[in-house]
């Protein structure tokens, strides 16, 4: 299994005399995050594209690590407030099938995740790999994707052509949360 890891961290934010809102990691931004890390890896930047050329094989296993880290400082009234957010993210890819152009079809599985939340009135952890049974419910959408999957076409350049079997992930993993869980419609749309 070949291993690729891609690094997302801001440096520290300063916002000043605003009403921004921090944003928790839902199940949307995780496919959106994975499927944008993915092609970046694949594809490097726009004059390597031109030399980058991958030669998928089926049976060929990658897993992916993706980890972004957000800090912000927030000054409201003369006071300064600190939020800091890291959220990773392992992912498989196994790819199926590739045709005479080099084109790769690959399933796209989401293996583990894992949250920490620093921020005024709301500090929690989350691992997927723990097995803690009583988690914070920030975390319940990320957790509900663990398992899913969807395919991807790939070009041997790293280009993303295709996505197939996102409605089913989101689908599947909306069953997964608790009916009594605020926003449960909104949390993977």
């Amino acid at each position: 299994m070949k291993n690729l890891e891609l690094r997302i961290k801001n440096s520290e934010l300063k916002v000043v005399n605003s009403a921004a809102i921090f944003s928790f990691l839902n199940s949307r931004f995780l496919i959106c995050v994975a499927v944008f890390a993915f092609t970046a890896l694949m594809a490097g930047n726009s004059r390597a594209e031109e030399n980058l050329r991958f030669r998928f094989q089926p049976g060929d296993k990658y897993f992916l690590s993706l980890a972004t880290e957000y800090k912000k400082v927030q000054a409201a009234d003369g006071n300064e407030q600190a939020s800091e957010q890291i959220n990773r993210l392992g992912c498989d890819l196994d790819i199926e099938e590739v045709d005479v152009n080099g084109y790769a079809m690959a399933r796209f599985a989401y293996r583990k995740s894992a949250i920490k939340v620093r921020m005024p009135g709301l500090s929690f952890d989350f691992d997927s790999g723990s097995g803690d049974i009583k988690i914070h419910t920030q975390a319940i959408p990320a957790k509900a994707v663990i398992g899913e999957s969807f395919y991807i076409r790939i070009t041997p350049q790293g280009r993303l052509v295709k996505i197939t079997g996102l409605p089913a992930v989101i689908s599947s993993a909306k069953s997964k949360i608790p009916v009594g869980f605020p926003e449960r419609d909104a949390a993977l749309e």
